[in-house]
């Protein structure tokens, strides 16, 4: 008898060595995804959520596997945001593990230059024409919930750079760098097993749009929407057998998902321009609001980033001015 997709992959990852761990976190995504690899250097990629819970979830998971925290060698991070890292010195304390992470998560990683980073996002949501009120509860949760704490809350023992290779249980372990969701995430290619462990760059579960950075460059606000798609098409130069997200379940069908954000990025794309159309110029903010009602407070910020991304698509194609001071224009007849 076949099994059930998801009993199917379990025992193939259970198989070839790889140990599936659901991390519990307090966020609208309620688990992050980690990845235990034993072998000569046992390896953790990720480590979940900061919290008690979070704590005790991984001894215990360990444990039934017949592992222990003890065991971890190496910790090899996707990237710096909590969700993924937050365990990572608690679990060096502990085994003594080296923590390793790619050099331009230094902005997360370092807790100053984080909060630097989010008076700029905040001052962003303003200028975009976000009201107060939500511009308050955007900044509580950047300040708040993310600068109080920063995924690795001591500085890394490593760095690491595309190309770096590590020998572990299940084979030869290759970084790729897939950045957009941050500008330092890293993927990690594991080739004889057919497995790309991808962080937070694509899942199932959710519209990887709603996570794209927004920063400010000399030109203006800008998102890392060009930069998250080609990360995003670099599965299709892999082709692995397997996407192993941080959040979510495996996914085999990633050819199928991603010929859906494709198309789902031309649908955002196509509704916003006729509302330019017909209004021909509005806020930022405004076409937020239009396009996703029922966000609320902290969930403008993937909604806004959103539309931050689609909005910077059509000014490359020449269909809208570029944004100032949070007014975009239509600009073809």
């Amino acid at each position: 008898m076949d099994l059930p997709e998801k009993e199917r992959w379990r025992v193939y990852l259970r198989d070839v060595g790889v140990i599936t761990l659901r991390i519990p976190m307090p966020m609208a995504l309620s688990h992050s995804n980690a990845y235990y690899i034993d072998g000569p250097e046992p390896v953790l990629i990720d480590t979940g959520y900061h919290s008690d819970e979070a704590v005790s979830f991984l001894e215990n998971a360990l444990a039934q596997a017949g592992f222990s925290i003890e065991n971890i060698q190496t910790v090899l991070l996707t990237h710096g945001h909590d969700d993924h890292a937050g365990l990572a010195a608690h679990i060096r304390e502990i085994s003594g593990a080296r923590v390793l992470i790619h050099s331009r998560e230094r902005g997360i990683t370092d807790g100053d230059t984080f909060e630097k980073y989010s008076h700029r996002v905040v001052d962003c949501y303003r200028e975009m024409g976000m009201p107060e009120g939500e511009v308050e509860e955007c900044r509580k949760v950047l300040f708040d919930i993310l600068s109080e704490r920063i995924g690795v809350s001591t500085m890394p023992d490593g760095f690491l750079t595309g190309g770096d290779e590590f020998h572990t249980g299940v084979g030869r372990l290759r970084v790729v760098e897939t950045p957009g969701h941050t500008e330092g995430s890293v993927s990690f290619h594991v080739e004889k097993a057919g497995l790309l462990f991808i962080g937070d760059l694509i899942s199932a579960n959710y519209n990887p749009l709603s996570f794209l950075m927004v920063d400010r460059d000399s030109s203006g606000w800008i998102s890392s929407y060009d930069v998250m798609m080609k990360s995003i098409y670099r599965i299709r130069e892999i082709a692995p057998k397997l996407l192993l997200p941080g959040h979510g379940r495996p996914i085999d069908t990633w050819e199928r998902l991603i010929e859906r954000i494709v198309a789902m990025q031309g649908t955002l794309a196509g509704s916003i321009r006729e509302m330019l159309r017909a209004e021909r110029e509005l806020s930022v903010y405004k076409i937020t609001r239009l396009m996703y009602p029922g966000a609320k407070g902290h969930g403008m910020i993937p909604a806004l980033n959103m539309v931050l991304g689609i909005l910077e698509r059509l000014y490359r194609e020449g269909i809208v001015s570029p944004v100032e001071r949070g007014i975009v224009r239509f600009l073809t007849p």
